[in-house]
């Protein structure tokens, strides 16, 4: 089997006296049949029954293979940092969806507060409703019962409300529907849309409570609601309504497209339940935030490792 060899030196001789000098050379390939060590300075070779002496090298000769391979450095290729570029960008795009949970979070903050701050006069901000979704109004009118309608299926939000055990509600069941009834404002020319809360789907067909006369309500701002995906379609001329389309409930009803949810301390007995609001804003920033630190750090040890590893020395 023949043998590589990584040689630095100075000089050598062979057996019979012959001196070759070979001070100018750093490294020499040699191939052997054989090799054996006589100690780290001095090495033994054997070659067609040749023998091959060095000589002990001096403190002033040449580096040791060792001491060459130690200071050998692999060449940088001018790619090389151009592959920074992958952990750079991820951790940068790791930290702006950082900074956009803290926004989401801080926004979806702000909106809580909304609802449960004062109410402001409706009429008085009639013109800036586009802005004020979330922000609790309070208005005075009556109810027209006889355009009530629903929406849903829907799940009960079981919210700043007093039921018993023993009423309709007690089950808290999780099917039912939102009650939506025009509502005309006291002394303007003026009918909006109020949810005045959620039922179960068991009194659906059941009277439900009325208040007659002028009433004084407090309501949170709702906007037009997109169609949810794989959703069916509200068909308004069936009164079949599964999202909030208000500008179209708004032209069945003869109302004008201004949604309310109903906010309210104390419900009926027999319903419906108020407070249909919860803050709904997608936040998975945090989820973005993981994913985009953990290809930072994997690309970036992946970078590391590759620039670490040496290439084979040639001659």
């Amino acid at each position: 089997m023949k043998i590589t060899l990584f040689l630095v030196f100075q000089s050598y001789q062979y057996k019979d006296g012959k001196k070759i000098n070979l001070s100018n050379l750093a490294c020499k390939t040699l191939i052997y049949n054989n090799c054996q060590y006589k100690n780290n300075n001095r090495l033994l070779l054997l070659c067609d029954n040749i023998k091959i002496h060095l000589i002990k090298r001096s403190k002033t000769t040449h580096k040791t293979l060792s001491e060459v391979r130690q200071n050998t450095k692999k060449p940088k290729s001018p790619y090389r940092n151009l592959l920074l570029i992958v952990p750079i960008s991820t951790f940068l795009l790791g930290t702006w969806q950082l900074q956009r949970r803290q926004w989401k979070l801080k926004l979806i903050e702000d909106l809580e507060r909304q609802i449960t701050a004062d109410p402001i006069d409706l009429i008085e901000n009639v013109n800036q409703l586009d802005t004020l979704e979330y922000r609790t109004v309070k208005v005075k009118g009556q109810y027209l019962y006889e355009k009530e309608f629903l929406i849903g299926p829907r799940a009960a939000i079981y919210h700043n409300n007093n039921t018993d055990v023993g009423n309709l509600f007690g089950t808290r069941n999780t099917n039912g529907w939102n009650v939506i009834t025009p509502f005309k404002v006291e002394n303007q020319d003026l009918t909006i849309l109020i949810n005045r809360g959620w039922i179960p789907e068991k009194s659906k067909r059941l009277p439900r409570s009325q208040i007659e006369g002028i009433v004084e309500i407090n309501g949170v701002v709702r906007k037009q609601e997109n169609r949810p995906p794989f959703n069916t379609s509200n068909i308004p001329e069936k009164g079949l309504w599964y999202y909030r389309d208000i500008k179209t409930m708004a032209k069945v009803a003869g109302t004008s497209p201004i949604f309310l949810d109903l906010w309210s301390k104390v419900d009926p007995p027999d319903g419906p339940i108020s407070c249909q609001t919860t803050v709904s804003i997608r936040n998975e920033h945090f989820s973005y935030m993981i994913t985009w630190y953990t290809l930072s750090l994997c690309t970036l040890a992946m970078w590391y490792k590759g620039s670490k590893k040496m290439v084979p020395i040639s001659f």
